[in-house]
């Protein structure tokens, strides 16, 4: 039977946002005064640990978010599994949609059964008005639906996910990046028939600086934990500081890259490393609802032109390009063409 698994990343409500959706300066003050979030600016970037913990084994991973967009009423982020964009109103942040990456694995190699493996992808959209920031009050709640495809890319399942606040306190809390007071949300979650517990830690002007899930019914507890904001110049995804994603291994039996992001009317640039050196690559653009165009270039200058996409509306881009000597690629996301920005899966084939 084939089994579908959550990217490690942030595929879960909070995620990806409880540690990005409190952006903004300005306006996000409780009843005390206290300016909980700081201000997001496209390129800016944040990093965190994430340790998943099952059957007392913890495991620890380290990711990078990147804001992708950000202007007057939106701000978009991503770690590259997850992508989230949020509505800006008075300085509060609201979630409206995200798209996750969904791992499939054979659960059963043994049986005999050929399976399909590999990765597809999951939009999300959000029915809440709630503020990830400031923090959310008692009887406060999110909720989201997500499409959930079958893991040969045909049917699924529409799969709802609610968190409500049960409890909030005033605590200190620890983290790589410090020792600092914090106001603790505790929420109850259920994504779909799995139940879990929610807790965030709040810190005045950082936003969310540790959450740790706990999921009962699989011995399993999820942390995660800011450790620094980068204030990069040039910012990041620009060609002068490109979003660097390294391939490592496989993600499935078809590409060795996959990254999710969202784009406005600019560009993103991405320098991929980790390929076969000299070795011929598709690569694609998909999952967009809004127009997106792909170049792909031979050198960090992103001036030597390899071979370009550009499709209208929202009809996938595809490329094949050679890796350099060094086993990279340099690619730039072009979104002036959409309307409102869009979301997309980029992923390099092998």
């Amino acid at each position: 039977m084939n089994k579908m698994q959550r990217a490690l990343g942030c595929a879960s409500l909070a995620g990806l946002m409880t540690l990005t959706a409190c952006g903004g300066g300005g306006g996000n003050n409780d009843v005390a005064g206290t300016v909980w979030c700081p201000a997001w600016e496209a390129g800016q970037g944040v990093s965190y640990t994430r340790t998943e913990t099952v059957a007392g084994v913890p495991t620890q991973t380290e990711a990078n978010l990147v804001v992708t967009v950000r202007d007057g009423d939106a701000v978009a982020v991503t770690d590259g599994e997850t992508t989230g964009l949020f509505a800006i109103e008075a300085g509060a942040y609201a979630p409206v949609s995200r798209l996750d990456t969904q791992v499939y694995v054979d659960s059963d190699p043994t049986d005999g059964i050929v399976e399909p493996e590999g990765i597809l992808y999951s939009p999300v959209t959000y029915s809440s008005q709630t503020a990830f920031c400031p923090p959310p009050a008692v009887g406060e709640s999110y909720a989201a639906t997500a499409f959930w495809p079958g893991p040969d890319g045909r049917g699924g399942e529409y799969v709802d996910t609610t968190m409500t606040v049960t409890a909030v306190a005033d605590e200190t809390v620890s983290v790589p990046m410090g020792d600092f007071s914090a106001r603790k949300v505790v929420m109850d979650k259920l994504e779909g028939v799995t139940g879990s517990v929610v807790t965030r830690y709040y810190v005045a002007g950082l936003g969310v600086v540790r959450e740790v899930e706990e999921i009962a019914s699989a011995d399993t507890i999820i942390t995660r934990e800011l450790v620094a904001y980068d204030e990069a110049a040039p910012a990041l995804g620009t060609a002068e500081n490109p979003i660097v994603v390294t391939a490592g291994s496989t993600y499935d039996a078809l590409s060795h890259v996959s990254y999710v992001a969202r784009i406005g009317a600019g560009s993103l640039h991405f320098r991929l490393t980790g390929l076969y050196v000299n070795n011929e690559h598709e690569i694609t653009l998909s999952e967009m609802t809004d127009n997106a165009d792909l170049y792909i270039y031979a050198d960090a200058a992103f001036e030597s032109s390899m071979c370009s996409s550009i499709n209208t509306a929202e009809a996938n881009e595809s490329c094949l390009a050679t890796t350099t000597a060094e086993g990279e690629l340099y690619i730039r996301v072009d979104g002036s063409l959409s309307t409102a920005g869009t979301d997309f899966a980029l992923r390099v084939g092998t």
